[in-house]
């Protein structure tokens, strides 16, 4: 009995040792697991980490281009601003795109030249800086074509109608053709209904509205024309172009009505005057042209010196010689002194 007894607790000794070697193993075999998923986890999670550093450096790098995009562009829109802002004061200088200083011509030849766009990509801007290149070459009917496209797409650029009426006066003048004169003064009204104290397109306006005035023998077009450069004056009074057109015009509407007396002449020989305080020799060959037809030869000439010295390359000898202000002038040896040497005759 004592036997078996004995027999049974070695038997129960030997079976939890198995179980407690099987728990042991489990434990073991569990904890291989344990470590196997860890592992890769903490591979996986290593990946991950290298992976979220080049997203990092990614997004630096994008941000990176994004800022220097963003610079370049700043930089562009101020230039183009600057442009801008010297284009409007040669304007109000009354220059033509021809007559502006040589560093503002070639900054704007560069930046047509420079524009990698694509024509669709080309804004409002874009089309006027191509038309103000155009009509710094005279290539008119070019300017025209893109002064038409930039208002296409902003219709109330005022500084593009202005230069694209300017446009249409120097065409008109080429052809002597009074519907590009209408086509000129239909553009100066578009430029003042977007920008009323225009006062450069006001006096344009009047110009060429002098133009048909002359063209058509037409008294009423003489009195718009002076309308309009009252308008200008009285938004800009130191606007000596304004008055000098202005004296201009009545005396070729006074030599069309046949009657220049005394008060007239002292009324255009006074805004005349005026526009010379303003702005030195701007009124001076009307001067000359006033004083020659009213007979007083030596201010006449005077006058007219004193345009050839300061004007030299605005008007020629030939346009001198054939103007019919000076007809009482013609014989005069003083006359002809100053054409000879403001204008030598070519040598043979």
């Amino acid at each position: 009995m004592i036997q078996v007894q004995e027999l049974e607790r070695q038997i129960a000794g030997v079976q939890k040792s198995v179980d407690n070697k099987i728990r042991m193993q489990i434990s073991i075999f569990m904890g291989g697991i344990a470590l196997v998923v860890g592992l890769a986890g903490f591979i996986a999670y290593k990946k991950f980490e290298k992976e979220l550093e080049e997203v990092k450096k990614i997004k630096e790098e994008a941000t990176k281009d994004k800022n220097v995009v963003s610079e370049v562009k700043n930089q562009a829109e101020k230039e183009l601003s600057n442009m801008k802002e010297r284009i409007n004061k040669e304007m109000q200088n009354d220059k033509a795109p021809n007559e502006q200083s040589p560093e503002l011509q070639k900054d704007i030849k560069t930046y047509v030249k420079k524009t990698t766009k694509s024509i669709e990509e080309y804004t409002a801007d874009d089309w006027f800086f191509l038309g103000y290149d155009a009509q710094m070459k005279e290539k008119h009917e070019d300017a025209c074509f893109y002064y038409r496209k930039a208002t296409e797409i902003k219709p109330n650029y005022a500084e593009v109608y202005y230069n694209w009426g300017t446009v249409l006066f120097h065409l008109a003048q080429l052809k002597s053709d009074p519907a590009l004169f209408e086509e000129s003064c239909d553009k100066y009204q578009k430029a003042v209904e977007n920008k009323p104290n225009f006062a450069e397109a006001y006096t344009n306006w009047g110009a060429a509205l002098l133009k048909l005035a002359l063209l058509k023998s037409d008294p009423a077009r003489f009195e718009e024309s002076i309308i309009k450069y009252k308008e200008a004056i009285r938004i800009k009074p130191d606007h000596a172009n304004a008055y000098n057109n202005w004296g201009y015009t009545l005396l070729q509407l006074f030599k069309l009505r046949n009657n220049l007396d005394s008060r007239k002449q002292e009324e255009i020989e006074a805004l005349l005057l005026k526009a010379n305080e303003i702005r030195k020799e701007t009124g001076s060959y009307n001067l000359a042209c006033l004083y020659a037809l009213t007979g007083k030869d030596g201010k006449a000439c005077q006058y007219l010196e004193e345009d050839l010295k300061n004007n030299q390359g605005i008007r020629g000898r030939d346009f001198i010689e054939n103007d019919v202000g000076f007809t009482t002038l013609k014989e005069s040896p003083r006359f002809r002194q100053l054409l000879d040497k403001y204008f030598p005759p070519e040598e043979s």
